[in-house]
């Protein structure tokens, strides 16, 4: 699949900064941008926030903490409370 690098929006300084580094390395635009560009996985069109988490791997538990962060009421100081340290409403 051949990429013509007017077709692909950048802007003036993404546009420089690959037309210099095809210069300095050799590479045809195509072939630098496959390298530049990494593969992003496909992303569902009606993922949730809990989803992309998991997908993400941000989802799990840990090791050596408390079973439970609300048996101990340091793990909850704050809680509620908006970044000014006043009642959420």
């Amino acid at each position: 699949m051949s990429i013509n690098p007017a077709d692909i929006q950048l802007s003036p300084e993404q546009q420089s900064f690959v037309a210099a580094e095809a210069q300095r390395t050799g590479k045809a635009w195509p072939e630098l941008l496959k390298q530049l560009i990494p593969d992003q996985p496909v992303i569902p069109s009606k993922e949730n926030a809990l989803e992309a988490a998991q997908r993400l791997g941000l989802v799990g538990s840990c090791d050596g903490g408390p079973s439970d962060l609300a048996t101990n009421p340091v793990h909850m100081e704050g809680f509620g409370q908006d970044a000014l340290g006043s009642n959420a409403r």
